[in-house]
């Protein structure tokens, strides 16, 4: 299930219809998580005008809310800025750059506190091994963030990225991502060649859920 999403509403054609109106896709899909069991959930969060800490938290917290059936469509957004405290959009550029590091930086944010981290050991009063739990310090061109997460990885999966880029400069490619999917159109073969990515989820995810049970307690 794919949510897009905006961050404006043009006021002049709401009249016509609600195209422009929609809940918060990731508040949405945390609803549908507690009625659903196996769907794939993705969605929609802007890397132009979010946080990258809020980002990774709410979309690795709809991971466990959901059992590990998240995925992220990656937009940097046409217009909204207004909004966020912009005097103007960034050009193309501007944004896919940033899209770029903001996506390794959500990436190093979801790997700074892993599961394996959590010891739960109650008979000797330790919740985590603390050296498996580290900062990034990131500080880039767009973002600076300290770090770590303050919410583990959800065990056994990796979040799904998601892609329209519609031409070189639109592309991120992020080589070390196995999950990652990036096209153009969303062609039936393409489309498919993206769900792949959640294939086996239940059956991996039904393994481990005894060994996480008592973190999701």
């Amino acid at each position: 299930m794919f949510r897009p999403d905006v961050s404006c509403l043009p006021v002049e054609m709401l009249e016509s219809g609600p195209g422009f109106t929609s809940l918060d896709p990731t508040i949405l899909l945390a609803a549908v998580a507690q009625q659903t069991s196996h769907i794939g959930l993705v969605s929609t969060v802007s890397t132009t005008f979010y946080p990258p800490y809020v980002v990774a938290r709410q979309l690795q917290s709809l991971n466990w809310i959901s059992n590990g059936r998240v995925g992220w469509n990656i937009v940097t957004a046409l217009q909204g800025h207004e909004n966020f405290g912009l005097e103007q959009m960034p050009d193309a550029d501007e944004r896919y750059a940033r899209a770029a590091e903001f996506t390794e930086l959500v990436h190093q944010l979801w790997g700074s506190f892993p599961f394996e981290a959590l010891t739960i050991d109650r008979a000797n009063g330790c919740y985590a091994d603390t050296t498996q739990v580290r900062p990034v310090n990131h500080e880039g061109t767009y973002l600076k963030v300290k770090g770590p997460l303050n919410l583990p990885a959800f065990p056994g999966t990796r979040i799904p990225l998601i892609q329209a880029g519609a031409s070189e400069s639109g592309r991120i490619s992020p080589p070390r991502w196995p999950t990652w999917c990036s096209h153009p159109r969303p062609t039936r073969k393409r489309r498919l060649n993206c769900a792949v990515t959640w294939a086996g989820a239940p059956n991996a995810m039904a393994a481990r859920r005894r060994r996480s049970a008592c973190c999701r307690a």
